[in-house]
C-alpha cells in the first residue's frame, strides 16, 4: 500500500508533467494574463534575457523559452524536486540557489524579469522590488505576481483575530492592489497594465486542495479567473505588468 509522501509526490509528479505539456500546446505570449506580443517585440533584441524571482519548478521559465528568450535563469531559496520534470523538456534552463537576500547579478543584465506570489513571503518586500528593479535593463519588463488581501478567507481569519490570517500560513502580508501599485512605484517602475487571476474558495481546509488540482494538475485557470471576477470576495490575486523607464 503506497504511503500518504509516496502519493504526494506521484501527484506533484504528474501536475508538472501536465504543466510542462500544456506549455507546449498553448499560446506562450499569453503570460499570466497579459498578452505579451506586442511587449515582447519592444525589447528589440533577439538575444532577450528572462530572469524568473522564485522559479519553483521553473513553468514561468520554459514558458519564457518557447516565447522566444534565449537565456533564461531562474532563482530561489532551493532547488525543488519537480525542477528536473522542466529541465528534461527544455535543457537550456539555468538555476541558482539565493544564498542572500540580494540578487545575484550585475545592474541591468535582464530584459525581462518575472516574480510570482514570492513578494509576501518576503521580510522586505520592497528590497526585493529593489534589486528587481536593478537587474532589469532600462525598458525592460516586469511581471509581479501577489495575493489579493480583499480575500473572504483571510477577511474572515482577520475577524476570528487569528495570529497569522493569511491564505498560506507562509506569507508575511497580502495586497491590495493600490498597495502593490504604490510599492513599484515607489521603486521606479512605470505601470503599463494590470489584471486579477485566480479563485478562492471559501472553505478554509480546502482552499489550497482545489487551487492545487485546478490551476496545476488540470486546467481550470480560465475558469478560476471567471469565478475570481465575478463572485464578491473571492479573488486570489493581481498580476502587474511594469517597465523600468529611462
Amino acid at each position: 500500500m503506497l504511503g500518504i509522501t509516496t502519493v504526494k509526490r506521484n501527484l506533484f509528479d504528474a501536475a508538472a508533467h501536465k504543466r510542462v505539456k500544456r506549455v507546449l500546446n498553448k499560446d506562450p505570449f499569453i503570460f499570466h494574463g497579459f498578452n505579451m506580443r506586442k511587449f515582447y517585440s519592444m525589447l528589440g533584441n533577439s538575444n532577450s534575457s528572462f530572469l524568473d524571482v522564485g522559479c519553483g519548478f521553473g513553468i514561468d521559465m520554459s514558458q519564457a523559452v518557447v516565447m522566444g528568450f534565449t537565456d533564461v535563469v531562474g532563482v530561489d531559496i532551493k532547488m525543488y524536486d519537480d525542477w528536473l520534470i522542466a529541465k528534461s523538456s527544455f535543457p537550456d534552463l539555468r538555476h541558482i540557489e539565493l544564498t542572500s537576500s540580494s540578487l545575484p547579478f550585475k545592474d541591468s543584465t535582464f530584459d525581462f524579469v518575472n516574480s510570482q506570489h514570492v513578494l509576501e513571503h518576503c521580510e522586505d518586500d520592497c528590497f526585493l522590488l529593489q534589486e528587481m528593479h536593478r537587474v532589469l535593463k532600462e525598458n525592460g519588463l516586469c511581471v509581479i505576481g501577489v495575493p489579493n488581501s480583499q480575500n473572504i478567507l483571510t477577511i474572515f481569519k482577520k475577524m476570528l483575530g487569528l495570529q497569522n490570517p493569511y491564505l498560506d500560513p507562509t506569507h508575511l502580508r497580502e495586497y491590495t492592489l493600490s498597495e502593490i501599485k504604490q510599492k513599484v512605484e515607489a521603486v521606479g517602475f512605470e505601470i503599463l497594465d494590470t489584471n486579477k487571476e485566480g479563485f478562492v474558495l471559501p472553505i478554509p481546509r480546502l482552499h489550497r486542495l482545489y487551487h492545487f488540482f485546478t490551476t496545476c494538475y488540470f486546467d481550470f485557470i480560465k475558469f478560476n479567473n471567471l469565478l475570481g471576477h465575478n463572485i464578491p470576495y473571492c479573488l486570489l490575486g493581481y498580476n502587474v505588468l511594469v517597465r523600468k523607464s529611462s
